[in-house]
């Protein structure tokens, strides 16, 4: 799934751990491959904002 949006192997490696962190708090207790490819896709996102910001203040 994420291959398929183009994301980077350390944006999945941080995806996962997001996700982790998540379902230690919140587990799924219905359709859980449902409930992680939509947190999944979520922590994608947050994984790609975050390592932009890194990027951006290396730089700056």
């Amino acid at each position: 799934m994420a291959r398929e949006l183009h994301f980077t192997p350390e944006e999945m490696i941080e995806a996962v751990c997001k996700v982790a962190d998540k379902a230690r708090h919140y587990p799924p207790t219905k359709n859980r491959a449902a409930w992680f490819a939509t947190v999944f896709r979520e922590k994608l996102g947050e994984a790609r904002a975050e390592m932009l910001a890194i990027k951006k203040r290396r730089l700056l």
